[in-house]
């Protein structure tokens, strides 16, 4: 294995890197290229994960995600008799089906507001929310960009701010 000279990258796809230890669990590098960047691009590979990379993810057990797969709520690939894969983009869409949501409170901190003063644009409908159960409001990242960028521009600033 090392005594063995090898063309560079060969064994970069069968989960090697370029001195032949496994990089199962790590951040792959092969002939300068990161795993991330071999994700992107035009002939990029779609990334799969193990049903345990699926569970440590979403922060349940195996067997959870076997109920989700089974209950048709998250796709799966068999890829062999034995195996099953999960597209990382078909865990990114049952996870956030509807896109990046915020907290009222992490809207408040982007909007530099008080949590209460969020609620209280939602409340006026100046500010879309979405509930996601009782008592759990959430704001979409673009509904969140729309509210900004329909601000008005300040063009006149009352002189008593200046504190003359």
């Amino acid at each position: 294995m090392y005594g063995e000279r090898r063309s560079p990258g060969r064994d970069c796809a069968r989960g090697r890197s370029r001195r032949g230890e496994w990089w199962w669990g790590k951040e792959l590098e092969c002939d300068g290229v990161s795993g991330s960047e071999m994700r992107e691009g035009p002939g990029a590979m779609p990334v799969l994960l193990t049903i345990a990379e699926v569970a440590q993810r979403m922060g349940i057990s195996k067997s959870g995600v076997y109920r989700r797969i089974a209950g048709g709520d998250l796709r799966a690939i068999r890829i062999s008799d034995r195996a099953m894969r999960v597209l990382e983009s078909d865990l990114q869409s049952y996870v956030d089906p509807v896109g990046p949501e915020l907290t009222v409170r992490e809207a408040a901190t982007v909007l530099r507001l008080s949590p209460s003063m969020v609620y209280d644009l939602i409340r006026e409908g100046r500010l879309a929310a979405t509930e996601r159960g009782p008592r759990r409001l959430r704001v979409l990242r673009s509904e969140l960009e729309a509210y900004i960028e329909d601000r008005p521009m300040v063009t006149e600033v009352p002189e008593s701010l200046f504190g003359r």
